[in-house]
């Protein structure tokens, strides 16, 4: 099956070199657990850096790396692109998820606050962090 995600990537291939990171947020409104980076990231820097803040949030460091990112960004992880993986709590997505139902007034403001924080901390840093996230992945086996 194609979702957008792999038209993005068809039409940006000659990017994908240049693009430092993907995720994405397609998962609800509830709150970030936790997060994965890319191979070879967990103990960088930025990693560090990421820890400190996204634990007062309420979301937690997985040092497991991020093997898929999401379907919105597979096309673009097959291109080379590194990953991460921003997981959130999915207890009730599928009572809801492209229902009548599926609508702003089901969404607990506070948890979209926390979610929206630790996005906005994690590419925030992503983006300020000099870390080149396909130079420490370890070379393969």
């Amino acid at each position: 099956m194609d979702f957008s995600g792999a038209a993005y990537a068809k039409a940006h291939e000659e990017e994908a070199g240049k693009i430092a990171l993907a995720a994405e947020a397609d998962f609800g409104a509830r709150n970030v657990l936790s997060i994965q980076l890319p191979p070879g990231a967990a103990g960088s820097d930025f990693s560090r850096a990421l820890q400190r803040t996204i634990a007062p949030l309420g979301a937690v460091f997985d040092s497991r790396p991020a093997l898929f990112g999401g379907d919105d960004v597979r096309g673009l992880q097959k291109a080379g692109v590194p990953v991460a993986a921003l997981r959130q709590d999915g207890l009730d997505y599928f009572d809801t998820h492209h229902t009548a139902d599926d609508t702003l007034d089901k969404i607990d403001p506070k948890q979209l606050d926390q979610a929206v924080a630790v996005w906005s901390v994690f590419t925030y840093l992503a983006a300020a962090s000099d870390a080149d996230f396909r130079s420490l992945a370890p070379p393969p086996k």
